[in-house]
């Protein structure tokens, strides 16, 4: 079973013996490329650290299980993600268990994690008949029998010109065919794109924006969508499958 924590970026998956939070994104330290440019942004760390606790409080979940890019930079380490990572989940790991599938940012991120941090494989991890992954790869072929793929990666922003809700996070839910992602053809899946956990990121001017989708799981899947649904934070619909080029 899945549910969204509206309003906040983040969901429950859960089956009979199990449930994980599903949260994305935080992009830690991100604010430190904007005041090298002179532009004073707070930190945000801070912030996702309260929400998730209270989430987890809530929501008493086995496990969290965050879709990658923890910190911002890709390749390196920068002085507040060295500070900050660590301690973002020292305290979140007293409270629940924390399994981690890395992003296109996480680059030597097993550094900054605490020993007790699990650390999943890039190319997704399989509960039930749900693949949880960051977005940024292929998802493992070898999985069978796969019902929804929950991805992060995309920042899924609302784009329609004129619209009071341009520039909004939103959440992304697909309807489509496996051709193209595992051996077995015209399968219905579902994909749902979770929005980045650290809200600031669309603030502050943050965008991944592309000419070409930067998620092989959505251009392979493309062709193929039949169903869409877009929802705010708040859960309220926006769009449907007419919207896609608006968002993907």
């Amino acid at each position: 079973m899945i549910r969204i924590l509206y309003p906040e970026p983040a969901l429950i998956l859960s089956n009979e013996n199990e449930k994980h939070v599903v949260i994305s994104d935080l992009h830690i330290g991100f604010e430190e490329r904007f005041n090298k440019q002179g532009i004073s942004i707070q930190s945000s760390t801070e912030k996702m650290q309260k929400v998730l606790s209270e989430l987890i409080k809530k929501e008493k979940p086995d496990s969290v299980i965050i879709l990658g890019d923890i910190k911002d930079s890709i390749a390196s380490i920068t002085k507040s993600e060295r500070i900050e990572v660590p301690r973002f989940f020292r305290a979140i790991s007293k409270l629940v268990d924390i399994i981690v599938i890395p992003g296109n940012h996480d680059g030597n991120i097993s550094y900054l994690l605490p020993d007790n941090i699990e650390i999943g494989d890039s190319r997704g991890i399989k509960i039930d008949s749900t693949v949880l992954l960051h977005g940024h790869t292929n998802i493992n072929e070898t999985f069978n029998d796969v019902k929804k793929i929950i991805i992060g990666h995309l920042h899924p922003i609302y784009n329609q010109q004129n619209s009071p809700l341009s520039g909004y996070q939103i959440w992304s839910i697909l309807k489509t065919k496996t051709n193209e992602l595992f051996e077995k053809n015209n399968e219905d899946i579902e994909i749902i794109t979770v929005p980045s956990f650290n809200k600031e990121l669309t603030a502050s001017g943050f965008s991944i924006h592309r000419k070409k989708n930067i998620c092989p799981i959505i251009r392979k899947t493309r062709p193929y969508i039949n169903e869409a649904v877009f929802l705010t934070l708040e859960g309220d619909i926006i769009g449907d499958i007419n919207s896609l080029s608006e968002i993907i």
